[in-house]
């Protein structure tokens, strides 16, 4: 799943309404709004960083999926795999949590509606059929939906959110262990290593007030799983461009580590501005 989305020049009125409501559909939005609400609204912080962790570790499951069932896109969109539709799957994980929220009802039925708009939108230009975008959705949905049952029953039993970063983690890493022997580290797009750096660089940061000991526990397991992956890499070091992909792509891995920082110093900001 690439992160842009090529639009042709507009020609009628359906191409402009096409292009509007892709705006919807830009993987580039969605993060800045998932960073944005993560850092300045409190109330909703957790939601919003089960958000990052949840639709970041899609797109490593629309990668699999691909490269499963190696559907070729239109031969006009250039080299790759059409099934399930990574831009609809990502916008399907992103929207329907956001429907797990606490709002009004006619906010979740204009995120419906996006929904619905997106997919025709898609076919318009020809990016996707309809069986591709469907399935999208589906797992897409499927996903946010089975993520939040999981969390919802870890809550019920007393866990705390590191108990989730730790699932979806080892879940990544699994993923991506995956994808080697599926396709080879030559073949993992950077897309792939820039959504997985991000999720483990946030996990590593975020809810840090747990227990110390589990702190140490889960950084260690998420460092071992980094060792291992490097090692993978050592010995595939004839694949240079994989190897250059893979590194391209480590200051995401900062990026996810700094994101909670930079939340809890605004959080901090914003009680002391309170006393005064």
């Amino acid at each position: 799943m690439g992160f842009s989305v090529f639009l042709p020049t507009d020609v009628t009125i359906l191409d402009k309404l096409a292009r509007t409501v892709l705006m919807f559909d830009s993987a580039l939005m969605m993060g800045l709004l998932m960073v944005t609400g993560f850092i300045l609204l409190p109330r909703a912080n957790r939601h919003f960083a089960h958000l990052l962790l949840l639709t970041f570790s899609t797109m490593l499951v629309n990668t699999i999926l691909k490269h499963w069932f190696a559907v070729p896109l239109a031969p006009n969109l250039g080299v790759g795999f059409a099934f399930p539709s990574g831009h609809m799957q990502f916008a399907a994980a992103f929207y329907v949590w956001l429907m797990f929220l606490d709002i009004p009802r006619w906010s979740k039925a204009i995120m419906v509606l996006i929904l619905c708009l997106i997919a025709p939108s898609m076919v318009h230009f020809g990016y996707h059929n309809w069986t591709e975008i469907g399935a999208g959705a589906l797992v897409g949905g499927a996903g946010a939906y089975l993520y939040w049952v999981v969390l919802s029953r870890l809550r019920t039993r007393g866990a705390s959110d590191t108990s989730m970063c730790v699932i979806i983690s080892v879940l990544d890493i699994a993923l991506m262990f995956g994808m080697f022997y599926q396709m080879g580290w030559a073949h993992i797009p950077g897309h792939v290593w820039m959504a997985f750096y991000l999720v483990l660089g946030f996990s590593l940061t975020w809810r840090q007030n747990v227990e110390t000991h589990g702190r140490r526990w889960f950084g260690l397991g998420l460092a071992m799983g980094v060792v291992v992956i490097a090692a993978a890499l050592a010995k595939e070091l004839r694949y240079a461009q994989a190897v250059h992909i893979a590194f391209s792509q480590l200051p995401y891995l900062l990026v996810g580590v700094m994101l909670p920082m930079v939340q809890t110093w605004q959080a901090q900001q914003s009680a002391q501005r309170r006393l005064l």
